[in-house]
């Protein structure tokens, strides 16, 4: 702990040495709790500065995180939740947290992490299935998903109205006049920086649930323009998500159905503890 200390509060190395000044100011009963939220400050400063380092970073996921959730005016901190989870009822905000963690590959192209039956592609590999089809090769990441995708961006136009609808309560700028980086920011959850501090708190109440029902709808617009090949489980003879090991498999670790290799009907929506057993990964 004290070196964890010295690395924020180099003074700290000498016992012997003072507090920083505006500690010292406090009173004694409530100088531990000042020295905390001042080292708290300090670590978060250092975090930011450590990951802010990954912009120059050539395109990849870590890169990608950091400037869409991280890489604003409001200063996050190691030691509060991101503001949409703050907000204590808001719909589909699991759906929210799955695509700001890049779990949702078979949405955003880009967030693939893993091998399914082939090598993984690098990340500027990673292509737009839609636009491949149309001979149109691209980098399917957020905001080519969310913004330029002939087949995906009608999710953001049905939306733009309920955005729309809340930025000049704010003293915002209109929504349609943001750049689609701002905009896919914006969807994803985090407050535009143009939003004052006094009004942060009324953006996420207002705002999240807008956020969480645009990454249910898009994830659902995805879905359905994949085809259809249903896994009907034999007990239970309902569509479901299972995670599934091939007999004649010898890799450590499981291959999970995905809308690469089969498309699911109400993907996340279904159970996910069923168990399903294949013949053979060259016969699936």
């Amino acid at each position: 702990m004290q070196t964890a200390i010295c690395h924020v509060d180099p003074a700290q190395r000498d016992p012997a040495s003072p507090l920083p000044h505006n500690i010292s100011l406090v009173k004694h009963l409530n100088k531990e709790k000042s020295y905390k939220k001042y080292l708290e400050s300090e670590y978060s400063d250092q975090w930011r500065k450590h990951l802010e380092l990954t912009l120059s970073n050539p395109p990849g996921r870590v890169r990608a995180h950091v400037h869409w959730h991280l890489h604003n005016k409001h200063k996050r901190s190691m030691y509060k939740p991101a503001p949409y989870l703050t907000h204590q009822c808001c719909p589909y905000q699991l759906e929210l947290l799955r695509i700001r963690t890049q779990h949702t590959m078979h949405i955003i192209p880009s967030h693939l992490h893993y091998a399914l039956r082939h090598a993984r592609a690098d990340y500027k590999d990673r292509v737009c299935p839609h636009c491949l089809a149309a001979g149109i090769t691209v980098l399917g990441d957020e905001m080519h998903i969310i913004c330029h995708c002939p087949a995906t961006k009608l999710v953001l136009a049905q939306f733009t109205a309920k955005f729309q609808g809340h930025t000049p309560l704010k003293n915002l700028p209109p929504f349609a006049s943001f750049t689609p980086d701002e905009m896919t920011r914006l969807v994803l959850g985090n407050p535009p920086p143009p939003v004052l501090t006094k009004d942060l708190k009324g953006w996420i109440t207002e705002a999240t649930p807008i956020c969480g029902e645009f990454a249910h709808a898009l994830r659902m617009h995805v879905t359905s323009l994949q085809p259809i090949a249903q896994c009907v489980c034999t007990v239970c003879k309902q569509i479901v998500n299972s995670t599934v090991f091939y007999i004649d498999d010898s890799s450590s670790g499981p291959h999970c159905l995905s809308l690469d290799n089969y498309s699911i009907d109400s993907d996340n929506d279904s159970p996910n503890h069923t168990w399903l057993l294949l013949e053979s990964s060259s016969n699936p």
